[in-house]
């Protein structure tokens, strides 16, 4: 159907008389293409804005998604007072998985244009109900038949809800058609009638009027002769060389065959292949073939030859342009290229333009068109067609120059993957509909996608180069036939007597008086859709108004399992088997992977059917209203992948979906201090005193003075100087009493003569009223007689005339120069002259302000390497130099109080949080807080590194326990996905930011250099500025916290810690759930005895053996009906992680945070955890019984030697793949076991590629986990229990002995990347396959190419291949990383050499030009011309 609309168009009479019909009742308006169907909906939507709820939806459907753009720009157009929104694929609405997403698209829309599937899948979830919509359109009304989205809307949604709450209750229906009929039946119209509960409908009063307005075209068929291809000498150079590249195809070659061949448990699978030959580059190149043969017979030799070169070159341009293309995808289509490449082709011959007998009868048939204004569509079945037809039109002399041709095959990508023949892409057609309409291209040659709907200009010529399908393809092609004078062409074979156009007339004048027949009744209608055995299930959700219907049922079975936990042994998709009864009818039962609790795992029918479809159908949804009931997906009916009540509800609103977010200023202690000296009349006084070794220098003892009682600050360091460190300690607060505001004028005034002191040209502070006055330890009373004596200062010259062996006690200043302090070292007498000159000898103060940070006191702050420039001694003569009458031992106090003030301050903030949001964890000690809070960008002394590094553990152990015991019937996948989200940057982002933490983060780098002392004026009236942090810091910061909170008091107060930012994390603050009424209670339906042996081998009796039997159940085992262990791993492997950290925190030898993170890593190493499990046995001796029947035994030749019970040896599994895996494993364990404890016992590094070689299947270290898992079950959350058997197995006695003997755990491929500077890089490049791996290591410069390093080849595994390339390239590494060192030193030499030179370049011309100027001036003065003087002077 296409519109042709114009803004100002008015309506005509056989459009308002549809209009008002479609107000009365439903309908369906059948009209030719043209008549301005699309306007009958602008009328009827406009009319139902006018009586509907504001609340309420119009949606317009239509089958495309480039019918939606069109019709969207015409409801833009027509109806712009109203919003509109579209909804397509280009929306990503497939992914809007929750209710608040299309919550948010929908507000205040009143109109939405969208695809029948977009709707039908938003219904079907209950994003959209039936219920909020008042009208629905339906564009191209003739598909809603069968299974098409239209059809299930109206099934699933529309007549349920019709039947159970009237008529009122759905909304009208609107349906738009140029052929209601698809198929030559006319009593499918009924159906359609049916499915929308419309009657069709088509003018009558006004009939004449449409008549008048639509031209029908004159009916043309044109015959051709077929083809016959001559398999001898075809008029192709490259059809028969194709064709010949496949005969002779060795499938042995195949890189799929290839690749399955190097993997020894699909051998079996590979011979498949190899017999069926059914590989993916047989197939595509049979499928190019297939297409090549079909385009000569239908274009001939030339086209078939420029098909076939065409998509070579398109071919091998994909895949040098698809970066993401890698391993077998990659490997298969570079096969299939060389090979096509690689074919033997014959040299062109000049005259070889061969087109096939119906081609040439389509050109002679153009030819015979001169209209002026000429526009045609030729309709072709084949994407690949198309685009060559129109290649032809462009070039073959007949048509070359007569028409501007263009291709068009819609926005569909070709289907089934193949890679071969799809020449038509998106861009190439971008503009071609507009180049049409706008007359720059006159012929366009189009697959069906141009039948229905698109709005393109009425034209003069459609020719069919195949045959219409339908009467539906036949009555909208001739609709695009609709000038007054036009034709319509239907090419056809001479051989072909199928093709009856008078027919498909007579049919269409039949539907056309079916359709005006007003007095027909829907009581009539039977549905005449082809024979289908139904299944009438159908799934209905309340709260959500979601529904399944049989049909989709299996669709949603086969998605629910495919977002479950893959595996290499393990088939995900769910498996079909089926029974018949005495009378050949079918029951079926579907079975669900091992990962899906055994409650729900199975499905069986419960009717008999005739056919293995519908049986199938009604298991799949019963699995599926299983698997709903028992909460594994959603009451939208999909697999929950949302937000868990662990996530705060207010997500969709929280700033944190950006790396970074905009947050509160820091909070500022100072402020209520600073309110507090205008309103307290209460005072404290803390003494301040410095020791250096242990001494206490009574003449830097200080005070401080504070209205209100405040935490104050641990000891603190100050790095003087490499030789002198100094320790500030504060005392208790006193009460100072008959304090006066002359009293606090003085403080003030004391304590800028103490910041004025030391600093160089005097205090810049424009007024005196400090937030913290700094005092001596005197009375108040005696401030005033302190700041007489302190108060000015001497000239140096008196008091050496005063006393010349006396030191001036203060700071000496130069005040013809400098106004710097100094400290007096000697004085310098000169008494060779007439007059005795005085000079004094000073040294500078250290340049350096940052006392808090020891780098500062080395060159470039780099701690251990140079010690940084010592203060500078000069000698200034006495003259004009003054002494201060603060002595400098008591004046230097000045440049400590920054930074007693920088960790004072950030005590205060520590302290209010710990009093505030904190203040149920009770901390004890604030230094942790401060710790935590503190970020590495500080600089300060500590940071929240390492407190992160435990908070991380404790958050990822308590929230894995949390969504186990909290959700019993989620398998490991999704507790693993919702862990991953409950602790992830964002969602611990938005969990700070809901409680306030934001503002009490320390993120400001103590710059002592840019420092003023806190001001009252400045606090009381400041408003503190927004700051912008990371979301991974602020996450960072509450992990820390949670790890302050466990160095602080251990587990519980962590746990504390950790529930005031996720309050419903509370499945520990009471104790854990006995496991009888917790996460598997279902599970243990079949009581199991486990052998006393495995009791032995785990030093732990089960209080209820069913968790054990779990433990080690595999995936691919089913036992009983037993769970895998999958859910105890994932729990396992939270408590081992914990086990480790905790170990870690409670051995004397501290650790740092960076270690530590390695030492976890490499002891909970999967390869390390499955040679511990392959590791652990126990001897007994040889029974003649065979052992449990539930558990494999051990096979042993000599009867008589004990025999070894191995913890795997009790593993349930099914199938030969596992097996040998398994066996394999042990195999290559047992050549490596020696060398590899010998190793782990003594070695002084990590045995990384001992581990590697042995390369032990997952399933071996999940079954550590998995026991682990299993004990704290059992045990309720025994942590004794669970590190017992950490410790049985030897993950403790390793670790311990890895922390004292520092051995190097670091893995060799970090070692490697840690070498090179930043400016550099190195990777390691793997190819080959199983037994035959190559990895390069390649080296150079980030924005530079790569240079090969070192290359290892011939290697079993891609991990043994990647460390053994990394520990070859380390020493290679640390040569040439030394060379490069080397060089960069060169280059900072002469850098520097070359700035110090330009430096003295710069001062002797600063100096010429002065020498000059004085030179200039003198001669002005004398009249002399200077030239000699200034020889003299230089």
């Amino acid at each position: 159907m296409a519109p042709e609309i114009l803004v100002t168009y008015r309506p005509r009479g056989y459009q308002l008389e549809m209009l008002d019909a479609s107000m009365k009742q439903n309908i369906i308006v059948a009209m030719d293409t043209g008549s301005g169907k699309t306007h009958i909906a602008v009328l009827r939507i406009k009319a139902e804005l006018e009586i509907c709820a504001s609340h309420k939806l119009i949606w317009f459907l239509t089958p495309t998604m480039a019918l939606c753009f069109q019709q969207h720009e015409v409801l833009k157009t027509h109806i712009p007072n109203v919003q509109i929104r579209m909804l397509t694929g280009l929306d990503n609405v497939d992914r809007w998985t929750d209710q608040s997403a299309w919550d948010k698209a929908l507000q205040n829309i009143r109109i939405v244009v969208s695809t029948h599937a977009v709707l039908s899948d938003a219904l079907n979830h209950g994003f959209v109900r039936m219920s909020q919509l008042a009208l629905m359109v339906f564009d191209e009304a003739h598909h809603c038949m069968r299974r098409h989205p239209a059809n299930k809307i109206m099934q699933l949604h529309y007549h349920p809800l019709r039947e159970s709450h009237g008529t009122y209750a759905v909304p009208s229906i609107l349906g738009l058609t140029a052929s209601p009929i698809v198929r030559s039946n006319k009593e499918e119209l009924q159906a359609i009638e049916t499915n929308l509960n419309a009657v069709c409908r088509t003018p009558r009063v006004n009939r004449t009027e449409l008549l008048e307005c639509v031209h029908r075209p004159h009916l043309k068929r044109l015959s051709y002769s077929p083809t016959e291809l001559d398999d001898k000498t075809p008029n192709s150079r490259l059809l028969l060389p194709l064709r010949r590249c496949i005969l002779e195809y060795d499938i042995q070659d195949d890189p799929y065959i290839e690749l399955m061949r190097q993997d020894p448990d699909k051998l079996a699978e590979a011979h498949e292949f190899v017999v069926s030959g059914k590989t993916f580059c047989k197939e595509q190149l049979v499928k190019f073939l297939e297409r090549s043969v079909h385009m000569y017979e239908e274009l001939g030799g030339w086209a078939t030859d420029f098909f076939i070169k065409a998509s070579i070159e398109h071919f091998r341009n994909s895949i040098e342009n698809d970066k993401d293309l890698t391993g077998i995808n990659r490997q298969e289509r570079v096969h299939l290229l060389d090979l096509l490449m690689s074919m033997s082709v014959p040299e062109a011959k000049p005259e070889s333009f061969h087109i096939s007998p119906k081609l040439a009868t389509l050109f002679e048939y153009l030819e015979q068109m001169d209209q002026p204004e000429f526009s045609g569509i030729i309709f072709a079945q084949r994407r690949a067609v198309v685009g060559v037809l129109a290649r032809l039109i462009s070039l073959h002399p007949t048509t070359k120059g007569r028409f501007q041709s263009a291709p068009y095959v819609g926005w569909s990508s070709s289907q089934n993957g193949d890679c071969l023949g799809d020449l038509v892409s998106k861009d190439m057609q971008r503009d071609t509909l507009s180049e049409f309409r706008a007359g720059r291209k006159n012929l366009i040659v189009a697959t069906d996608v141009l039948e229905e709907g698109l709005d393109i200009s009425s034209c003069s010529l459609v020719i069919c180069f195949d045959k219409p399908a339908n009467l539906k393809s036949f009555v909208q092609r001739r609709g695009r036939a609709r000038r007054q004078v036009s034709t319509y062409t239907i090419m056809a074979s001479t051989e072909d007597d199928k093709i009856n156009v008078t027919k498909w007339q007579e049919l269409e004048n039949v539907m056309v008086e079916t359709y005006l027949d007003d007095r027909r009744r829907q009581t009539e209608m039977e549905s005449l859709e082809s024979y289908d055995e139904t299944v009438e299930r159908r799934l209905f959700i309340p709260s959500t108004s979601a529904c399944l219907s049989a049909d989709e049922s299996m669709q949603h079975l086969y998605h629910f399992c495919s977002v479950l936990p893959h595996s290499n042994i393990s088939d995900n998709r769910p498996i079909f088997t089926f029974e018949e009864d005495n009378t050949g009818l079918i029951r079926a039962t579907v079975i669900l992977p091992s990962s899906v609790h055994p409650a729900v795992r199975r499905a069986q029918g419960e009717n008999w059917w005739h056919t293995e479809h519908a049986a199938t159908k009604e298991a799949s949804f019963l699995a599926y209203e299983a698997l709903w009931k028992y909460g594994l997906v959603n009451d939208n009916l999909l697999p929950p992948t949302q937000k868990t009540q662990l996530e705060m509800s207010n997500a969709m609103n929280a700033p944190t979906q950006s790396n970074s977010v905009w947050i509160s200023g820091q909070y500022d202690p100072y402020v209520p201090l600073a309110r507090a000296w205008t309103s307290s009349g209460r005072y404290y006084q803390t003494k301040i005193t410095f020791s250096i070794n242990g001494v206490v220098d009574e003449n830097l003892t200080t005070s401080m003075v504070l209205p209100m009682l405040v935490t104050m600050p641990a000891p603190i360091t100050l790095y003087w100087s490499l030789e002198r460190q100094l320790l500030v300690q504060f005392s208790p607060p006193k009460l100072l009493t008959s304090v006066t505001q002359e009293h606090i004028s003085k403080m003030q005034q004391i304590t800028a003569m103490l910041l004025k002191a030391p600093s160089a040209r005097g205090a810049h502070l424009k007024k005196e009223d400090y937030v913290v006055p700094f005092v001596p330890c005197i009375a108040p009373e005696q401030f005033t007689d302190w700041l007489n004596e302190h108060e000015g200062t001497d000239f140096v010259l008196e008091s050496f005339e005063r006393d010349p062996d006396a030191a001036p006690l203060g700071f000496i200043r130069d005040t013809s120069i400098y106004a710097e302090a100094r400290m007096f070292m000697r004085w310098v007498v000169d008494t060779s002259a007439t007059k005795k000159n005085v000079s004094i000898e000073c040294q500078s103060l250290p340049q350096r302000r940052n006392l808090l940070n020891p780098a500062t006191m080395y060159h470039e702050s780099k701690m251990g390497g140079l010690p940084a420039f010592a203060p500078k001694i000069q000698i200034f003569p006495a003259t004009g130099c003054t002494v201060s009458k603060v002595p400098a031992q008591t004046g230097i106090m000045g440049r400590f109080f920054s930074a007693i003030l920088d960790r004072f301050e950030a005590t205060l903030v520590a302290q209010e949080l710990a009093s505030t949001i904190l203040k149920g964890v009770g901390f004890n000690d604030i230094s942790h807080v401060l710790t935590a809070i503190t970020m590495p960008i500080a600089q300060a002394r500590t940071d929240y590194q390492l407190y992160e590094f435990f908070g991380d553990s404790v958050l990822k152990y308590t929230v894995a326990c949390q969504l186990f015991y909290a959700n019993p019937t989620w398998q490991e996948a999704r507790l693993s996905m919702e862990r991953d989200k409950v602790i992830s940057n964002s969602n611990l982002t938005r969990s700070a930011l809901l409680v306030g933490l934001d503002a009490y983060i320390l993120a400001d780098r103590f710059t002592p250099t840019n420092w003023t002392a806190p001001s009252i004026e400045d606090k009381v009236s400041r408003e503190i500025p927004k700051r912008q942090l990371a979301n991974k810091v602020i996450a960072d910061v509450v992990e820390a916290l949670i790890g302050a909170a466990y160095m602080d008091g251990g587990m519980t107060k962590a746990q504390t810690c950790l529930y005031r930012f996720m309050p419903e994390a509370d499945i520990l603050q009471d104790g854990l759930p006995s496991h009888a009424n917790g996460p598997s209670k279902e599970r243990r339906s079949t009581s199991v005895d486990l052998p006393s042996s495995l009791g032995v081998l785990l030093g732990y009796t089960f209080n209820d053996p069913s968790l054990m039997t779990e433990a080690l159940t595999h995936a691919s085992g089913s036992h009983d009906g037993s769970q895998s262990y999958n859910r105890l791993e994932y729990l396992g492997d939270a408590v081992l992680d914990i086990i480790v950290v905790t170990t870690m925190a409670s051995l004397p030898k501290k650790i740092a945070q960076g270690q530590m993170t390695l030492l976890k890593h490499a002891l909970t190493n999967g390869n390390l955890l499955a040679f511990l499990c392959m590791s652990l046995y126990i001897e007994e001796e040889p029974e003649s019984s065979s052992g449990s029947g539930l558990y494999p035994a051990s096979n042993h030749s000599h009867p008589s030697k004990p025999k070894r019970i191995h913890l795997y040896d009790f593993l349930r599994y099914n199938g030969d793949i596992t097996d040998k895996s398994r066996t394999a494993s042990i195999t290559r364990y047992n050549n490596h076991r020696e060398e590899t404890t010998t190793a782990l016992q003594t070695s002084p590094k990590y045995p990384w590629l001992l581990l590697a070689q042995i390369h032990a299947d997952k399933f071996f270290c999940d079954i550590i986990e998995s026991t682990i898992g299993a004990i704290f079950v059992d045990s309720r959350g025994d942590m004794e229990a669970c590190t017992s058997f950490a410790e049985r197995i030897g993950v403790l006695p390793i670790l311990r002995r890895f922390i004292e003997d520092d051995v190097d755990v670091q893995h060799p491929r970090n070692k490697a990347q840690g070498l090179i500077k930043e400016e550099r890089m190195v990777e390691f490049k793997i190819t080959g396959a199983l037994n035959n791996y190559t990895c390069t290591a390649r080296y150079g410069a980030k924005q530079g190419p790569l240079e090969d390093m070192t290359v290892v080849r011939g290697v079993a595994f891609r991990e043994e291949a990647e460390i053994r390339a990394a520990y070859a390239a380390i020493p290679v590494l640390v040569d040439r990383e030394e060379r490069n060192a080397e060089k960069d030193r060169l280059t900072q030499i002469e850098r520097v050499v070359h700035r110090q030179e330009q430096n003295k370049l710069k001062k002797r011309r600063k100096r010429e030009a002065k020498l000059q100027a004085k030179q200039d001036e003198n001669d002005m003065k004398d009249g002399k011309d200077g030239k000699g003087d200034l020889m003299d002077l230089q």
